[in-house]
């Protein structure tokens, strides 16, 4: 009996189907091709899951609180243009990094704002603020591709290469990883997430400001968002002002094979990166 409420409680965690799932995808794959599971492969899979994965983290969380911030893929943009253009016009290259995440930080904290304040579904607000900052990422760059010129030491700290050519931006997906789960799962706000997306009356009769917990939320999927856009201006020492289209629906559809609920109050960060994992092998595949 206890043998079995066990399996039932493995089998009703968030991460347990993204886990089935990417098994079947590695036994699909590699059984079509034989190149599948090569070392070179496997390292370009592991990139593309460490940028959308990183992003995943912070809509994962922000679902889990009950909204949504279809902004990420433009703040991915934003933030890589904001350092490049500082970097280029002489700013310390650590300084013109955070101004870059302070400048996501921003955003994300107007988000939210507009959100808690209107009571406007994050979806209308979120999709406005794509919008916009698409706009402004195509002003800032002329519409044209520009070229990072500072030290490459910034480079190698967001994506350099390791021992058998791995990348530094897994080793920043497994801290965020590691990170938010403890925050999640091991501290009280993790609790007020929880409560904030399953419950919001109840949550706020029990104490819980909910509000300050989406507010937060909205500013940590933002950052989150353009700590994914260094690591791809790392990769490629070029930031596009196309860059990152469609990531705001794969970082969602990502978080929902990793076990998030779309209607808040359920989820895992280790099932989100999980479900990006999936996503980066079958776009390889």
């Amino acid at each position: 009996m206890g043998m079995r409420r066990k399996i039932g409680s493995l089998l009703l965690r968030p991460e347990t189907g993204a886990f089935i799932s990417a098994l079947a995808v590695v036994t699909a794959f590699s059984s079509l091709s034989p190149y599948f599971l090569t070392p070179l492969t496997i390292l370009g899979i592991l990139t593309i899951a460490s940028e959308l994965g990183i992003v995943t983290v912070g809509v994962a969380l922000l679902m889990i609180s009950g909204e949504f911030n279809l902004a990420v893929s433009s703040i991915y943009c934003l933030s890589p243009i904001v350092l490049t253009a500082l970097v280029n016009d002489g700013v310390n290259a650590a300084l013109a990094a955070l101004i870059g995440l302070l400048v996501a930080a921003a955003v994300g904290y107007a988000e939210g704002l507009i959100v808690v304040k209107t009571r406007v579904h994050s979806f209308i607000v979120s999709l406005g603020f794509m919008m916009f900052l698409r706009g402004v990422d195509l002003t800032i760059t002329g519409g044209v591709p520009l070229d990072y010129y500072g030290p490459e030491s910034l480079l190698y700290v967001f994506n350099g290469r390791l021992l058998g050519n791995a990348r530094t931006s897994l080793l920043w997906l497994i801290g965020v990883i590691a990170f938010f789960t403890v925050i999640l799962h091991a501290t009280k706000y993790g609790n007020w997430c929880f409560a904030t997306g399953g419950n919001p009356t109840v949550a706020r009769e029990m104490g819980v400001r909910t509000d300050r917990v989406k507010v937060i939320n909205f500013i940590i999927s933002s950052v989150l968002a353009g700590l994914a856009g260094y690591l791809s201006l790392s990769r490629i020492s070029v930031v596009d002002p196309t860059l990152g289209y469609g990531l705001e629906l794969e970082s969602i559809a990502a978080a929902v094979i990793g076990g998030c609920s779309l209607f808040g109050g359920f989820g895992s960060m280790i099932g989100a990166s999980l479900g990006a994992l999936i996503i980066a092998m079958t776009r390889v595949g």
